[in-house]
């Protein structure tokens, strides 16, 4: 028994030394999961996104209201998941890149969008598989509106060891004291000290405090860099692989570039540390600004704009993104990278000026969440009004209607540094009217300088429109503005010529994406002064009335004429301030106002439109069309004044082509659909029902069955559904004669009984779907006697016919007279000599039969 159980201990001390030799690779144990983390949603008032890391597939995630802890009423979402692993060592371009820990064979990342979220709503999550499940992460909806909230802002934790790292769990603690409801945490770059290693990705996710925040981070150039000792910058790789940020950025550094917008203000990441991205980004930025009305615009990125220990950098950033960032009106940009805690003044165009100054952005350098700091390098300390070194900090914002305000704070809660940024930008609450708002756009010339003109409008667009561009009609652009507050209602531009006479298009692009347009005929003549406040009133019954007033220079201007569209009514001398206009034909599509000199010379026209609304219609109530089957519609228009047609409702049942005042419309599923079609630049429009049925395999066209000769020859038109059709056959008295595939559509056999051709449609379950037939008639031997003569002119030969068949038909050439067949014969007499040919035609069965004559002189 001894030596049994000295014989069981030796083996297990064997097994465990065994073991303890074997190489420890990086796993998760009886853990499915890890690295998993909340980050906002494009639109924080209904979605959130998650990722997380698994070595198994199919892991979930689950989520439910914060007080449902049980989770009784739990959602499911399956999230979109690839393998992700990188060798030890990677290659590219003679470049050789380390990566420590990403060489796992089954490594999954799944990302999750948790969407359809009620706002300002409290939720919690968990992920895993089988029942084995992660701790609860909850996060907080956005309200959705204007109301106030509070965020985080640190940038560069860069930590390398569970100590460092505790120095940003101990800011994200000490921010829930201050600030308990702070709803996501905006982080400005170099989380770990190198982004290649995964264990410094493991002291992120697995800090106490990150279970309850919702993060948007921004990466910066330690998230680049590879596990060597002496880095090399890699990609965004390590980065993007983490979090699963808004995938809405600029091409190339999605996930790494990215926009949200959080009640009212509009985050807008960057990613400073891809080189030769900047132009695509700074495009991207643009669009994006001009596409997401808010109040505030607050960008995030890594390297500072006025920095210190990195100063040498600054430069290039002021000089790449300042001038953008002032066209567009950002308010606020944090960033990080020098470790040292820097809150600019308010700077315009490169200066500093008064916070209330309408227009530029404080530059914030957010110092270090962790334990690396720099000295205070003063190249920029006349931009700096706070500087706070060798601190680890973080800052509050708290966003109100008349400002941002900021709080920063050390570990200890102490508050370092207070101050409020006031906004460029007012809260959007006026009403836009499309109509009223285009009637108030204008194009005016300038009295000092005439190769300038001024646009101008009034100051409904704010909040609506974001953008402004001037275009002639050749494409050429005199105006591209952002309009980034509510004080941008007045434009110069230039390049015009004196007497230059231009159609200009002035596109104004809405936040929603559409664009409205106004076309202004500009005369860039003599200056004359203006007229100004035009009302141009209906007075119904087609009268109408022109209202405004004069402020006048010099004796330029002689007199105003009207016109009804290309034709002069009636002139008016100046000093007239109202001018009636009454019976108006139902047929003039405009009124035109024009402004001459006393030779007659245009100095400004104005135009009004006073067309009588058209009315457009179509033939039926509804319409039927297969599947694969295309109907035209007419589309009527009364008056039809050229406009042309649009189809206002889209759908992926049907697809459509307009071709003049035809509607082609081509069904792709059966569905029941009502179809409006309207007209581009007119509010009429009408709605029919469309209703699209089963495939059908469509039919034979224009079949025709001859006899020629003996032989029978049957040709037809094809309009069928190719999807559905399988062959064609072809039968004679109900005698298969032969089967067509698709596209061989003629056929002929010799046959010389009358009976009935027959040619079916065959589908591909070897159905007769559809049938068609045809009669034709017997052959009959056709001969002439004589079928050959010599004969003299003037002479008459008489020719006899042997047929089955009376119906018959004789010709011939001119200089021969043909008598008409009678008993079957009939004469021929030569008038003129030369070489003749008479035939004689069966016109049942289209045989024919050749008399030839020659004619000679007596």
């Amino acid at each position: 028994m001894k030596r049994l159980f000295k014989f069981i201990l030796l083996f297990v001390l064997g097994l465990f030394v065994t073991l303890l030799a074997i190489p420890k690779v990086k796993g998760f144990g009886n853990i499915t999961y890890e690295h998993i983390i909340t980050t906002v949603g494009e639109d924080p008032a209904t979605s959130v996104r998650v990722n997380w890391h698994s070595e198994k597939l199919n892991t979930y995630l689950e989520y439910t209201l914060a007080n449902d802890t049980v989770y009784a009423n739990a959602t499911t979402v399956t999230p979109e998941t690839h393998m992700w692993s990188l060798p030890e060592q990677e290659t590219i371009n003679g470049v050789t890149y380390n990566h420590e820990g990403f060489n796992r064979q089954y490594y999954f990342v799944n990302r999750a969008v948790i969407k359809n979220l009620t706002p300002n709503t409290e939720y919690r999550y968990r992920v895993g598989k089988d029942g084995v499940m992660s701790a609860d992460y909850t996060f907080k909806t956005a309200e959705g509106d204007n109301s106030n909230y509070t965020f985080l802002a640190v940038t560069d934790p860069q930590y390398y060891s569970a100590s460092t790292a505790a120095h940003y769990n101990d800011i994200l603690g000490r921010a829930y004291q201050l600030e308990p409801d702070f709803r996501f945490n905006v982080l400005s770059g170099d989380i770990v000290d190198r982004g290649g290693k995964v264990s410094q990705w493991d002291m992120l996710f697995d800090l106490s405090n990150i279970k309850k925040t919702m993060l948007a981070p921004v990466v910066g150039n330690h998230e680049y860099y590879d596990a060597s000792s002496s880095p090399k910058v890699y990609k965004n790789t390590y980065f993007v692989e983490h979090f699963n940020n808004p995938q809405n950025g600029a091409e190339g550094v999605k996930g790494s570039s990215y926009y949200f917008k959080y009640n009212n203000v509009l985050f807008i990441a960057l990613d400073t540390e891809a080189s030769g991205t900047s132009a695509v980004q700074k495009e991207w930025f643009k669009e994006v600004v001009t596409s997401n009305y808010a109040q505030y615009i607050v960008v995030f990125m890594h390297r500072s704009f006025y920095g210190s220990q990195y100063g040498s950098v600054s430069p290039g950033l002021q000089a790449t993104w300042q001038p953008l960032f002032d066209e567009c009106g950002v308010d606020l940009v944090l960033t990080g990278h020098d470790h040292t805690y820097m809150r600019s003044h308010k700077v315009y165009q490169g200066q500093v000026v008064a916070n209330d100054h309408k227009g530029g952005a404080v530059y914030m350098t957010l110092g270090s969440a962790g334990s690396k700091f720099y000295q205070y390098n003063n190249t920029y300390a006349a931009y700096h009004a706070k500087v706070i070194a060798s601190t680890t900090t973080g800052t509050l914002f708290t966003v109100k209607s008349d400002g941002l305000y900021l709080r920063t704070f050390n570990k200890a809660g102490d508050i370092l540094d207070e101050a409020t940024i006031l906004s460029n930008r007012s809260q959007f609450t006026s009403h836009f009217d499309k109509e009223s708002f285009l009637s108030s756009v204008a194009i005016t010339r300038n009295k000092d300088d005439q190769t300038k003109a001024n646009l101008s409008f009034n100051t409904s667009y704010y909040g609506n429109i974001g953008h402004v561009k001037v275009e002639d009609k050749t494409g050429r652009v005199y105006l591209d503005k952002v309009l980034k507050d509510e004080a941008m209602t007045s434009f110069l531009f230039s390049g015009l010529q004196l007497d230059d006479v231009k159609d200009f298009v002035v596109k104004f692009k809405k936040y929603d994406g559409t664009v409205i347009t106004k076309n202004i005929h500009f005369i860039n003549s003599l200056y004359y002064g203006r007229i100004y406040d035009f009302r141009f009133s209906d007075q119904g019954e087609r009268n109408y009335s022109i209202i405004f007033r004069e402020e006048l220079d010099g004796n330029v201007l002689d007199k105003y004429e009207i016109y009804f569209d290309d034709a002069c009514q009636a002139e008016y001398p100046v000093g007239t301030r109202r001018i009636n206009i009454t019976s108006v034909p139902e047929d003039v599509r405009e009124v035109v106002l024009k402004l001459k000199t006393a030779d007659g010379t245009i100095l400004d026209e104005y135009y009004f439109d006073v067309a009588l609304p058209v009315a457009i219609s179509v033939g039926e109530k509804s319409y039927d069309v297969n599947v694969g089957r295309t109907i035209e519609i007419e589309v009527s228009q009364v008056p039809d004044q050229g406009h042309k047609l649009v189809v206002k409702s889209e759908s992926a049942n049907y697809s459509y082509e307009i071709v003049g005042n035809v509607l082609k419309i081509t069904g792709i599923n059966v569905a029941t659909e009502n179809v409006t079609i309207g007209l581009v630049d007119d509010d009429a429009e009408v709605t029919f029902a469309l209703y699209i049925l089963d495939a059908m395999p469509g039919e034979l066209l224009d079949l025709t069955v001859t006899r020629n000769n003996q032989n029978i020859e049957v040709s037809f038109t094809e309009d069928i559904n190719p999807e559905l059709v399988k062959e064609y056959k072809v039968y004679f008295n109900d005698e298969l004669k032969t089967t067509l595939q698709k596209g061989a559509n003629s056929y002929s056999f010799q046959e010389t009984k009358a009976g009935t051709v027959k040619v079916e449609i065959i589908d591909k379950d070897n159905n007769v779907v559809k049938s068609y037939t045809s009669q034709v008639g017997k052959f009959t031997e056709l001969s002439l006697a004589p079928a050959t003569k010599d004969i003299y002119k003037g002479d008459e030969l008489e020719v006899v016919i042997t047929s089955h068949t009376d119906n018959l038909s004789v010709e011939g050439l001119s200089g021969l007279q043909i008598s008409a067949i009678t008993n079957k014969k009939f004469t021929v007499k030569g008038l003129a000599y030369g070489n003749y040919e008479v035939k004689v035609k069966n016109l049942d069965t289209n045989e024919t039969a050749t008399l030839t004559l020659k004619m000679k002189p007596k």
